[in-house]
């Protein structure tokens, strides 16, 4: 130990003397590290960290899945929720549970928080108790119980101060009065992101099989059982419903921990692609810092042979060479943590601008396990940079270089370089590449014409409580007039409101022709898909090439109706004219989604992300198709941000309880 103080403070004292060269190797290897610990620590978040729960890796996400439309799985009814429960043996207990706004108003300001409706089993599954009052019980989740709802440590701590009284009392939820049953402790946000939970009621006396809100399907497998016998069990299961019920034909059950449901496979591949490109960097950053290291090294040359002269081994000037290349690497990851801190906090800053609430375990941040990975790099990447130059001093000729006036032999030196020079063009080249396709991807993606004129929007997410607005002519009620008030104020060029907007995502949908219907095909096309105001064209400046907008006549009673793009028409109708022609969106019952008439074509529209792939649109009237859940769009004649607190108010001027989110 004594020995390695004392080469590291030799190394220090000597870089000292050369401020120039230091300064240059650690900003080169702080750069290197600073992206490798960034990219880890994303690593870290989606791949690495695992449920807080104890066997986490037992916990299970169960979805069905239609053979016949190639295994694209969904959410499970409450019928199969309810029969799998009753008969399957694999798990201790099956839990449900559906991602829901819920609204707490009392004597304050209505706040929207990320909910859940879930079953009572869910907290014997992760095994959490409250931390004030009790968690959600059988009892609660009886239809026509008390109205009961369970707070979040932060929705208790910043709402309620952290009054522990607020146990046992009345609050609001979504415009009902229901009663706090308890708080649960700090970080407990399962199964996503949730900061409010309401019990799951279900009554299959009021629903037809197949109908009602679908369900996320949880569970903890018994011990000895096996993921695969839990799949081969639940297969049968299905086979079984399939024979008695003609909704479950060519329905089957996936099954996969439960992470894995909210980060898929194509995730990690991109995420892992990505530390690869980083340790790219790294690699160029230590070829770079070894040829400066090889560099100053012929230049102490006669040092290393004084040294060698006066008895030191080879693998002592070894370890002196590799000692400054390890503290320049030490000082590097000093800068590489300060880096990394940076870019993760831009990160969450991005998110939150970008509204991306990701599960809860996935936290930027850096660690025990991130700090000791950036020792590690830090030391490997020493030895990497210093490794070279290490050898090449251990094989120099003592007599050569205190010959009076010798300068020594740079043949071998040179070679060295050069061969990492070339070992640098390799990896850059290969980085070069990837990282243009990249960037020739983004920009691609970046330069998708949405379809629209006006980009100048503020929009703003609404969601109606069901108990308040239960059927579709209140929800579609509330919109109009809020569009009504919206458009009177004199800042406003035009509102509108629809399920999803051009560029920020939305529904995707198989969609139907006659003559795909006519021709028994079963792998349908897809389309993305909005339900919109009569008015939403002219709100956003999109062109109609054909035929009409939506009007007055398309009503609920009246016949159903549809928009589609220049790209659904080409691609459903080739040469032939869509208007006229019949499509049905989705491939459900008729009753559901009946048969809709073409009125108008539109430009083509970009109904959905960016980075999405390119579908057609299909637009649809809301007063035939209206949704509890939609996004106001309000086109200013100022700085739309500007209008954010009228746009609040006003929806608090029709509904006190409703705040308007993600504005």
């Amino acid at each position: 130990m004594h020995a390695i103080i004392h080469e590291i403070r030799q190394a220090l004292g000597q870089l000292r003397h050369s401020p120039g060269f230091t300064l240059l190797a650690v900003v080169i290897l702080g750069l290197g590290l600073g992206v490798t610990l960034y990219m880890f620590t994303v690593v870290k978040a989606y791949m690495l960290t695992p449920l807080p729960y104890p066997d986490a890796d037992r916990i299970m996400h169960i979805e069905v899945a239609n053979t016949l439309r190639g295994f694209e799985t969904t959410e499970a009814t409450q019928h199969d929720f309810v029969d799998w429960g009753r008969v399957q043996q694999s798990f201790e207990s099956l839990a449900g549970f559906y991602v829901a706004t819920v609204n707490l108003s009392d004597s304050d300001l209505p706040e929207r928080y990320e909910g859940a409706y879930i079953s009572a089993s869910a907290f014997d599954i992760v095994a959490v108790d409250a931390h004030l009052g009790r968690t959600i019980e059988a009892a609660d989740t009886v239809p026509g119980a008390q109205p009961v709802v369970l707070l979040g440590y932060d929705a208790w701590l910043n709402r309620y101060n952290g009054d522990p009284a607020i146990v046992g009392s009345q609050v609001r939820v979504n415009g009902v009065e229901s009663t706090v049953i308890g708080v649960m402790p700090a970080g407990f946000r399962f199964p996503l992101a949730q900061e409010a939970w309401v019990p799951l009621r279900i009554d299959l006396s009021t629903l037809s099989r197949g109908q009602g809100q679908t369900l996320e399907v949880f569970g903890r497998l018994k011990p000895g059982v096996t993921l695969e016998q839990a799949q081969a069990e639940f297969r049968n299961i299905s086979a079984a419903l399939a024979g008695e019920y003609a909704e479950n034909e060519n329905i089957t059950t996936v099954i996969k921990p439960f992470q894995d449901e909210y980060v898929p496979r194509e995730a990690k591949t991109v995420i892992s692609a990505m530390f690869v490109s980083v340790l790219f960097v790294l690699l160029i950053a230590c070829a770079n810092v070894a040829n400066l290291i090889l560099a100053r090294t012929a230049a102490r040359q006669k040092d290393i042979a004084l040294r060698a002269a006066l008895g030191a081994s080879r693998w002592r000037i070894l370890v002196h060479v590799l000692t400054e290349s390890v503290v320049l690497a030490s000082l590097g990851g000093v800068i590489a943590w300060f880096l990394a801190d940076f870019g993760l906090d831009m990160t969450k800053r991005a998110f939150v601008a970008a509204n991306i609430n990701e599960p809860f375990w996935i936290e930027f941040s850096i660690d025990t396990k991130v700090l000791l990975f950036a020792a590690f790099a830090a030391l490997a990447s020493g030895v990497i940079a210093g490794l070279a130059p290490a050898l090449r001093a251990t094989r120099t000729d003592v007599n050569e270089y205190l010959k009076e006036g010798s300068k020594g032999s740079g043949a071998s030196a040179s070679r060295l370089s050069r061969t990492l020079v070339t070992a640098e063009i390799a990896l850059s080249c290969i980085l070069l590449v990837s990282s243009g396709l990249m960037i020739r991807s983004v920009v691609n993606i970046n330069q998708q014409p949405l379809g629209i004129e006006n980009t100048q929007l503020l929009t703003g997410r609404i969601g109606l409580p069901e108990t308040q607005y239960p059927d579709a002519a209140s929800q579609y009620r509330f919109f109009e007039q809020l569009v009504e008030r919206l458009e009177s104020n004199p800042e406003v060029r035009n509102a509108t409101v629809a399920y999803s907007y051009p560029g920020i995502g939305g529904w995707t949908l198989p969609y139907q022709t006659r003559a795909a219907e006519a021709a028994g095909e079963e792998q349908l096309p897809r389309t993305n898909y909005a339900g919109v105001m009569n008015n939403y064209g002219e709100a956003l400046g999109i062109r109609l090439l054909r035929g009409r907008w939506f009007d007055a006549r398309d009503h609920a009673e009246s016949e159903p109706v549809a928009l589609i793009d220049e790209r659904f028409a080409r691609e459903a109708f080739g040469e032939s004219d869509a208007i006229g022609q019949r499509v049905r969106l989705d491939d459900s019952t008729e009753t559901e989604n009946p048969w809709r008439t073409v009125v108008g074509v539109t430009g083509n529209v970009l109904l959905d992300e960016v980075d999405d792939p390119v579908r057609p649109s299909a637009f649809v009237p809301l007063a035939q198709a209206t949704q509890r859940f939609l996004t106001v769009a309000v086109h200013t004649q100022g700085d739309p941000m500007a209008f954010a607190q009228d746009l609040r108010e006003t929806v608090r001027a029709i509904d006190q309880d409703i705040p308007v989110y993600w504005v």
